[in-house]
Protein backbone atom coordinates (compact mmCIF):
# COMPACT_ATOMS: atom_id res chain seq x y z
CA UNK A 1 0.00 0.00 0.00
CA UNK A 2 1.03 3.59 -0.74
CA UNK A 3 -0.02 6.76 0.36
CA UNK A 4 1.57 10.00 -0.86
CA UNK A 5 1.14 13.37 1.13
CA UNK A 6 1.45 16.79 -0.37
CA UNK A 7 1.45 18.46 3.22
CA UNK A 8 4.17 20.38 4.66
CA UNK A 9 6.66 17.63 5.61
CA UNK A 10 8.58 17.47 8.92
CA UNK A 11 9.90 19.89 10.99
CA UNK A 12 13.84 19.18 10.55
CA UNK A 13 14.42 19.74 14.32
CA UNK A 14 11.99 17.07 15.59
CA UNK A 15 13.07 14.96 12.52
CA UNK A 16 17.01 15.29 13.41
CA UNK A 17 16.46 14.29 17.74
CA UNK A 18 15.51 10.81 16.68
CA UNK A 19 11.38 11.07 18.47
CA UNK A 20 8.91 9.44 17.63
CA UNK A 21 5.41 10.31 17.97
CA UNK A 22 2.78 8.28 18.97
CA UNK A 23 1.22 7.86 15.84
CA UNK A 24 4.31 6.18 14.07
CA UNK A 25 4.85 4.16 16.77
CA UNK A 26 1.48 2.81 16.73
CA UNK A 27 1.67 2.21 12.90
CA UNK A 28 4.97 0.49 13.17
CA UNK A 29 3.63 -2.13 15.63
CA UNK A 30 0.31 -2.60 13.85
CA UNK A 31 2.56 -3.34 10.52
CA UNK A 32 4.39 -5.34 12.54
CA UNK A 33 1.69 -7.55 13.96
CA UNK A 34 1.29 -9.11 10.60
CA UNK A 35 4.92 -9.63 9.64
CA UNK A 36 5.30 -6.60 7.88
CA UNK A 37 7.03 -3.39 7.38
CA UNK A 38 6.84 0.57 6.33
CA UNK A 39 9.01 3.09 4.88
CA UNK A 40 8.47 6.62 5.66
CA UNK A 41 9.82 8.80 2.51
CA UNK A 42 10.05 12.76 2.81
CA UNK A 43 9.19 14.65 -0.36
CA UNK A 44 11.19 17.38 -0.78
CA UNK A 45 9.95 20.15 -0.69
CA UNK A 46 6.46 19.18 1.05
CA UNK A 47 5.01 15.82 1.69
CA UNK A 48 5.81 12.66 2.54
CA UNK A 49 5.14 9.02 0.99
CA UNK A 50 4.33 5.99 3.55
CA UNK A 51 4.59 2.37 1.80
CA UNK A 52 3.62 -0.04 3.46
CA UNK A 53 4.61 -3.88 2.69
CA UNK A 54 3.09 -7.29 4.39
CA UNK A 55 4.27 -10.43 4.09
CA UNK A 56 3.56 -12.05 0.71
CA UNK A 57 2.89 -8.97 -0.79
CA UNK A 58 5.02 -7.87 -3.61
CA UNK A 59 6.77 -4.92 -4.32
CA UNK A 60 5.85 -2.91 -7.06
CA UNK A 61 7.82 -1.44 -9.42
CA UNK A 62 8.45 2.19 -9.56
CA UNK A 63 6.72 3.89 -12.98
CA UNK A 64 9.59 5.66 -15.20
Amino acid sequence: MKIVDDGVGFNDEIQSSGIKGMGLRNMEERIASHDGTFKLTENKPSGLTLEVFLKGQKRQKKAD
